[in-house]
């Protein structure tokens, strides 16, 4: 009986996996991928505003989704969120070293 297999497997991941909703509707798994998210904000604000969306459009959808989520999930996303945020950081450095080391070689 398949049907049944996959009634089970529906209800048995649908209640391991924890979903929220935006302000547009669009539901989203936590399965602790930040870039699901973030990909979800810019297609349901970003784009859907036509590069329009302003600061405040962003911070109410994050402040929805946060609200959502259980303690566990915020902090497994904050922690994702601050390493992803630190390697961007750190590349931005290297980037402006670069550039430094660049214009001295053209100077000599």
């Amino acid at each position: 009986m398949p049907e049944r297999i996959e009634l089970f497997e529906q209800f048995y991941w649908g209640y391991l996996m924890k979903k929220i909703k935006m302000l547009t509707g669009r539901e989203i798994d936590l399965d602790g991928d930040l870039m699901a998210i973030i990909e979800s904000l810019y297609q349901e604000v970003v784009l859907k505003k036509e590069l329009k969306h302003t600061y405040k459009d962003i911070k109410e959808e994050i402040e929805n989704i946060v609200a959502q989520m259980p303690e566990a999930d915020r902090n497994t996303y904050l922690v994702e969120s601050l390493f992803l945020n630190s390697v961007i950081y750190e590349n931005q450095m290297i980037d402006a070293f670069i550039k430094g080391l660049k214009k001295r070689v053209k100077q000599d």
